[in-house]
């Protein structure tokens, strides 16, 4: 319930790289285009950062597309990326106005799938939820 900084956030991917087994130096981090300064953090640190491929409708239609093949699958101790799984919704007001756009609450988890899965489509790999 707290704002973590940067430097925190770091920390903590640090932590969470460590504790699965992950090399931070050859593992790809891929960002938030808009999260500037955590881009600057992790690059100042040795990260390996690539900056995500952000186009919201493409994105949510390349990550339901490789659901529906099954080339993606959902573990289940994923449980936050579940729920929002069932919670996503789209905007009405948009819909009326002839728009396709998501609500963005919640979405944590949806984002993160779409900006892995969008940014490097052919590159699928094993990988952890940081939102378990």
């Amino acid at each position: 319930g707290k704002q973590k900084t940067d430097t925190q956030y770091r920390e903590d991917l640090e932590v969470f790289l460590q504790k699965n087994e992950f090399e931070k130096r050859t593992t790809e981090i891929i960002v938030d285009p808009s999260a500037a300064s955590f881009i600057v953090e992790l690059q100042q640190h040795g990260f390996k950062v690539t900056q995500a491929k952000n186009d919201v409708l493409d994105g949510i239609r390349t990550v339901a597309n490789k659901l529906d093949k099954g080339y993606i699958k959902i573990h289940s101790s994923c449980k936050e990326t579940i729920k929002e799984f069932y919670g996503y919704a789209w905007d009405d007001k948009a819909a009326e106005r002839g728009e396709d756009k998501p609500l963005k609450e919640n979405d944590h988890c949806m984002d993160a799938l779409r900006y892995g899965i969008f940014t490097r489509p052919r590159k699928i790999t094993a990988g952890y939820s940081a939102w378990r």
